[in-house]
């Protein structure tokens, strides 16, 4: 993972995945690295009893935890609202999404604003919402 300020944060909602979540973040961290952009690896810990939280610290994502389970949409909600990058790209960390898929949507989307399935954040109209 890059440390200047990334252009690019890939928000994983986690529940209860201590056993995946460090080879979910590793196998994204090799995809991202290949695209040569900032970026940062962003887990939101939704309130875990296991070693989700800890582990993902140690694969080099940060993290941001919630207290107790409180949904999906509220996972995705808290990590676009703590995301530093401009262009946001979500996936699962249970595995589910082959880990080539943030670096597939970022070729799709081009480095100018208003074009892509993006959603924008109320907030700060330029950032952008990869789904």
């Amino acid at each position: 993972m890059m440390s200047i300020k990334p252009e690019i944060t890939i928000l994983i909602p986690a529940y209860q995945e201590a056993e995946i979540i460090t080879s979910v973040i590793q196998e994204v961290r090799t995809t991202m690295d290949q695209t040569h952009r900032p970026y940062e690896i962003l887990v939101i810990d939704d309130g875990s009893k296991d070693e989700t939280a800890s582990r993902a610290v140690s694969a080099g994502a940060r993290v941001v935890s919630h207290p107790y389970n409180i949904g999906n949409g509220a996972a995705i909600k808290t990590g676009i609202r703590q995301a530093k990058g401009k262009i946001l790209v979500t996936m699962d960390g249970d595995g589910q999404h082959d880990p080539a898929f943030p670096r597939a949507r970022l070729q799709r989307y081009p480095r100018r604003r208003g074009v892509g399935n993006v959603r924008r954040r109320r907030q700060r109209h330029d950032t952008v919402v990869l789904l």
